[in-house]
C-alpha cells in the first residue's frame, strides 16, 4: 500500500488521507474499531468514500504521532506522514471560516447518507 498524501492537524483533531482506503470499506471498518480502541481517542470517521480518516482525541492523553502509527499498523502503510505533523495555523474569521464549516458540514452529510444507504455496518 501507498502511503498518505496529506496530514492535518488542528489541537484535538487529526485528518489523514489514505489513498488504499478509498473503495475499501471493509479496511474503513477495521480501521475505525482500531482506532477507537486507542486511549483518548473520541471518534473515529474512516471513509471509504473519500479516503480519509479523521480522528477527534485528547491530545492531553494521545498525541498524534501515535494515532498516525496505528493508521501505519492497520492499514498496512510504510508511513502516512514522513514527518509528525504541525499544528495548522488558526482560520482567519469571515469567509474562510465559513466556507471550511460548510465543507464539513456537507462533508459529514454525504459520509452519513453513504454509509446508512451503502456502506456495511463496522462495529
Amino acid at each position: 500500500m501507498a502511503g498518505s498524501a496529506y496530514v492535518h492537524v488542528v489541537d484535538g483533531r487529526l485528518r489523514v488521507k489514505v489513498p488504499d482506503l478509498k473503495g475499501a470499506p471493509a479496511v474503513a471498518c477495521v480501521m475505525e474499531s482500531g482506532l477507537r480502541a486507542l486511549p483518548g481517542v473520541e471518534s473515529v470517521t474512516a471513509s471509504a468514500v473519500t479516503g480519509s480518516v479523521v480522528v477527534v482525541h485528547d491530545p492531553e492523553v494521545t498525541e498524534p504521532a501515535e494515532i498516525l502509527a496505528a493508521i501505519r499498523a492497520l492499514a498496512g502503510l510504510s508511513d502516512p506522514a514522513a514527518r509528525d505533523p504541525t499544528p495548522a495555523a488558526p482560520f482567519p474569521m469571515g469567509g474562510m471560516l465559513a466556507a471550511s464549516l460548510a465543507r464539513v458540514a456537507f462533508e459529514a452529510a454525504l459520509q452519513h447518507a453513504v454509509r446508512v444507504f451503502f456502506l456495511p455496518v463496522c462495529y
